[in-house]
């Protein structure tokens, strides 16, 4: 079997269809095509806001949408920058022992980090470190318990 083009792709079969590429050409349907990230989207507009959902498979064929580029946007979160952050963060269990170790962070955003569960989301406080590595943010996420747990996601590329 062939590479799969995204993480949620069920096939590698692509579509070959067009549904999709014609349904984002008609600005009465809710299928968009963003060139840039070679992805479609079905957008949406509820009390909340404005957004999108990404879509991995033709509803008429089945098949896979194109591979992404989302990733190229991104610095990698390499294996040894991911060990050298880790490392930094051995024995931090708190907000606390965070701030007392690195300072106050870039932001702290109340609801910076979701996770969703059976259908239930919860957000969580997130202190966001910018200034730790310079390909990588790093998000300390604050469980109701106080405990905390790290995330590190790459930081944007100059475009």
């Amino acid at each position: 079997m062939a590479e799969k083009p995204t993480f949620a792709s069920v096939t590698d079969i692509a579509c070959t269809c067009g549904f999709l590429a014609r349904c984002a050409k008609d600005p009465t349907l809710p299928i968009a095509w963003d060139e840039r990230l070679n992805e479609f989207h079905i957008t949406y507009s509820n009390a909340e806001g404005t957004g999108q959902v990404m879509v991995y498979h033709c509803p008429f064929c089945g098949g896979a949408t194109p591979p992404s580029r989302r990733g190229e946007l991104f610095h990698e979160v390499t294996p040894t920058e991911d060990r050298r952050l880790k490392a930094l963060f051995a024995g931090i269990r708190s907000v606390p022992d965070c701030l007392q170790r690195f300072g106050l962070p870039d932001e702290d955003l109340s609801d910076g980090f979701m996770t969703e569960t059976d259908g239930k989301r919860e957000t969580f406080r997130t202190l966001l470190y910018r200034g730790l590595s310079t390909t990588v943010d790093v998000l300390v996420a604050v469980r109701a318990s106080g405990r905390i747990w790290t995330n590190f996601q790459g930081k944007p590329k100059k475009q």
